[in-house]
């Protein structure tokens, strides 16, 4: 299992055949903001959307979904490149590394928020790059347990964590979303949950697979398969209502803890970009996302819903910046 502290990337285009990300040396950066535009623009190479997580997991195949699309609409191969661990942060530089000449942007979701909040990112996505869509709203984040676990409830959990503190495990990816979901409850509960740094969604997976931890946080795209054959069961949804998912499990605020937390999807290029670059994909992005047979056909392989004003929706990203710039000292443990 990858740790907090590894790496790992690999990169495919959207068509599933291997190509390599392009590279670029970086010296320092600096926030100049988005260059005037160079006139009219029109890919003439790949565009590499970097995610923050190895493959397999939700932001992989969302990442995937999207790249097919984005490949289709513009003619252009669109490289998704896996680039895991440091809670994000590696990803994270690795696309502002990239450079400014918008052959490569950030495609990733709320962890990177909650991973500046935790100090393991120096700064917030927005102060490093320039948003330009946020594309999903994902409410479908859930505890999951193995089929043979003694848990059913979140009344199980918080009995167990009672009896025995720091002895429940709680896979997660310290710093990113799962950590601040595990911290939010146990500041709701009352108790003290034994966290361990497995790394990304597929090996939180592979962690419950094995019997190593308790309990994982995680999207239904993820997990759907296991649940579906039995492996896994839910116990609870961290959600403020329950997502449109055929189960008769309620949310954590049903069973009566406040938790909830809804995962945002963000493209964004390092700041500095051709304006011209940065309006084209923007564009594209909004054809995507306001297409309503692209919506129920995202939905319904992935659970999750597509902002069908993505540009409308950033705002959600920055309240949500604003919100984990206020649980710092929590999520810094001080």
């Amino acid at each position: 299992l990858s740790g907090c502290g590894s790496s790992a990337k690999t990169s495919s285009t959207a068509n599933n055949s291997s190509t390599a990300a392009p590279t670029s040396e970086a010296g320092e950066k600096e926030d100049t903001g988005t260059k005037e535009s160079s006139g009219s623009y029109q890919p003439s190479s790949a565009l590499t959307l970097v995610i923050c997580a190895s493959a397999g997991g939700d932001s992989d195949i969302n990442a995937r979904f999207f790249a097919e699309e984005m490949s289709k609409k513009t003619g252009v191969a669109v490289v998704v490149s896996n680039v895991s661990g440091g809670s994000g942060s590696i990803g994270f530089q690795n696309a502002l590394d990239a450079g400014t000449d918008g052959n490569t942007a950030l495609f990733y979701h709320t962890s990177l928020t909650a991973a500046a909040s935790a100090g393991s990112i120096p700064n917030y996505v927005s102060e490093k790059f320039d948003i330009i869509s946020c594309v999903i709203s994902d409410n479908t984040a859930g505890w999951y347990v193995s089929a043979d676990s003694p848990y059913y409830t979140v009344a199980d959990i918080i009995e167990a964590a009672k009896a025995a503190p720091d002895t429940v495990i709680y896979a997660t990816e310290i710093g990113a979303s799962t950590y601040a979901t595990m911290l939010m409850f146990e500041n709701e509960a009352d108790v003290d949950l034994h966290p361990v740094d497995v790394g990304t969604a597929a090996e939180k997976c592979a962690a419950l697979l094995s019997g190593t931890v308790d309990i994982i946080s995680a999207q239904w795209v993820t997990v759907k398969d296991y649940v579906e054959s039995g492996q896994f069961r839910c116990i609870g949804f961290t959600a403020d209502a329950k997502p449109d998912i055929d189960s008769d499990v309620e949310t954590f605020k049903d069973q009566g803890v406040d938790v909830s937390a809804t995962r945002y999807f963000v493209m964004a290029f390092p700041k500095g970009t051709d304006k011209a670059v940065e309006d084209y994909w923007r564009d594209i992005m909004s054809q995507i996302c306001s297409d309503t047979d692209f919506q129920q056909r995202f939905t319904a392989a992935c659970g999750a819903s597509v902002n069908a004003d993505s540009i409308g929706a950033i705002d959600s990203w920055m309240k949500q910046e604003d919100y984990y710039k206020k649980l710092e000292n929590m999520m810094r443990g001080n």
